[in-house]
């Protein structure tokens, strides 16, 4: 657990939402009756996971994930295809706890080296130090987007 907001006496930080593009929807094309699906490295089948929700006052309930490579699938499109929702934040470097090494820098070119290597849902990171300076950056994964990138799926 990483704080935050926060001081160590040499630097002050903040963390807030950041609202940019870090998720795509997938077009699922199936094989098999839909127990396999296409990757660019051949068809994969599809991982479940159980989860149990606790409901107070009534009986747990049990849901099971449909799971691709890229992250859990979401919906069918209006052609019927599965469509799995991709975040930059599902991958397994996305997440570590490097953010809590903030708690011992010195300067904020020091906290900048950190947030590189920090694994958080993107956030908005303001960092000031003791002798004045002030920064802003993205903490966290950014995807790497290429082309025409457009707010509809396409195959």
């Amino acid at each position: 657990m990483s704080i935050v907001v926060g001081s160590n006496g040499n630097i002050a930080w903040g963390f807030t939402n950041s609202y940019g593009d870090y998720s795509d929807i997938v077009i699922l094309n199936t094989i098999n009756d839909a127990k396999q699906y296409l990757t660019s490295s051949g068809p994969k089948d599809f991982s479940y996971h159980k989860q149990i929700i606790v409901v107070k006052d009534e009986q747990p309930v049990e849901v099971t994930i449909k799971e691709t490579i890229w992250s859990p699938v979401i919906g069918k499109n209006h052609q019927g295809k599965l469509l799995a929702y991709r975040w930059v934040a599902h991958d397994k470097q996305a997440v570590n706890i490097t953010a809590t090494e903030l708690e011992l820098a010195q300067s904020v070119k020091e906290a900048f080296t950190i947030e590189a290597r920090s694994g958080i849902s993107s956030q908005n990171m303001v960092v000031g130090d003791k002798i004045g300076n002030i920064g802003w950056t993205i903490m966290g994964p950014i995807p790497a987007k290429i082309g025409n990138i457009g707010e509809t799926p396409t195959y």
